[in-house]
Order: structure tokens, then sequence, then C-alpha cells
């Protein structure tokens, strides 16, 4: 054992092994906290997306410090002159868009997720969506903003990266909400943006595989240790 302890690879291999194991285990927990979030959205959006909507001046003015899934109507006009694409999007497996756009209220103007466009379909830009004429209701789920949204350079209709509110507001001109509307219906070649799927995901799958495989370098320690005794 002493002639072991005083072998360099000895004290290499136990390294790699506690690093491998920590990082394992902390993955891991990683998944399961991960778990433990959707879980806590899919609580929120069931005990949400069937209430009746509220105005959304309300909503915004609630104080309510997470407005996700909170179902609320709107009585306003759209500027579809000012209308973005948020890129790299998905419907059913299909690439595209979401069409955002302001959308002007007696109290605000807040930003509208009018729904995915499927990339061929902007194949002449946004003349294949229709807009709404003068004042029009809309209903949907507020959604909160995701900062860090960057435009890209020279592309018309303008195109981010997310839907970045501030973003948006900021190179548009008008002042930004706390949180987008995302309209719950659409026409053609629109498609709503529905609520996430209220299932728990593969997180605990992955949580228990990475904790398989710290177990494995864990179990399989004293074997690289007698080879490298037997070295």
């Amino acid at each position: 054992m002493l002639e072991l302890l005083r072998r360099p690879k000895w004290a290499v291999v136990t390294v790699l092994v506690i690093a491998l194991v920590a990082l394992t285990f902390n993955l891991g927990l990683w998944q399961l906290r991960r778990l433990d979030e959707r879980q806590a959205r899919n609580d929120l959006v069931a005990a949400r997306v069937d209430a009746a909507p509220i105005p959304v001046g309300v909503a915004l003015g609630s104080g309510e410090p997470d407005l996700r899934y909170l179902p609320v109507s709107a009585v306003g006009r759209f500027l579809p002159d000012q209308a973005v694409l948020v890129a790299n999007r998905s419907f059913e497996g299909a690439p595209g868009f979401w069409v955002l756009a302001p959308f002007v209220t007696a109290d605000e103007t807040i930003v509208v997720n009018r729904g995915f466009v499927n990339r061929a379909e902007l194949a002449g830009g946004l003349d294949a969506v229709s807009w709404p004429t003068g004042e029009v209701a809309i209903d949907g789920l507020l959604q909160t903003t995701v900062e860090g949204g960057v435009f890209a350079t020279e592309e018309d209709p303008p195109v981010i990266n997310r839907p970045d509110v501030a973003a948006i507001a900021d190179r548009m001109g008008f002042a930004p909400t706390t949180a987008y509307l995302q309209a719950g219906a659409a026409d053609a070649p629109l498609n709503v943006v529905p609520p996430p799927p209220l299932d728990d995901g593969p997180h605990l799958a992955y949580a228990g595989q990475w904790f398989i495989f710290g177990l494995i370098a864990l179990g399989g320690y004293p074997l690289v240790l007698r080879r490298v005794a037997g070295a």
C-alpha cells in the first residue's frame, strides 16, 4: 500500500475520480432542481390558463410578481409596420418565427405575439400575414419578457433572437411593459403558440443517469487502483 501511495498515478487517478463523482452528482442535483422548477411552472399554468381573462392594464398594474400565463384581454389597434420576428422558433417540428407587433390600447402599448409562422411562408416577407384593421379586441396569456435580445443587422422586417420587450420597445420608440401578450387566436398562416405541456419532462430520468454514472465511477475506482498497483 505504501508503495502505491508513492506513485504519482495514484494521486492523479484519485483526483480524477473525485472530480468525476462530484461533477455527476452535481449534474444530477441540477436536473432535480430543473424538475422542481418545471413542476412549479406546471402548477402555475394549470391554475391560470382556464381562468376568466382580466383587462391587460389591470394585470400589469396588479403588482403580481409572476405574470406568466395570466389570461388577459385588451382592446386596441396593431401597428403592423412595426412588426418584429423572433428567430429560431419551432412548431410541430417545423422551423420558423414568432410574429410580434406593438398593440396600442387606451393606457399602454403592449407587445403581442400573434403566433408562429413557418419559415417557408415568409419567402415573400410579412405580406403573407394579414392584420386586423382599426380597433379590435384580443385575448391571450401574458408572458414575461426575456432579457438579452439582440437584433440582426439589416433585416426587413427586423429579426430579434428572443422576445425582449425592452429591446423591441427601444427600437420602435414606445414605453416597455414588463410582459407581452401571447395571443389566444391566430389567422392562417399563423399558428397559436400553445401553453407548455404539463408533464415532468426528462429531468428525473436525466438525474438518475447522472447518479448512475457517478456510482459507476466510484465502483470502478478500486479496479483502477489495482491496475495502477500492478503497473
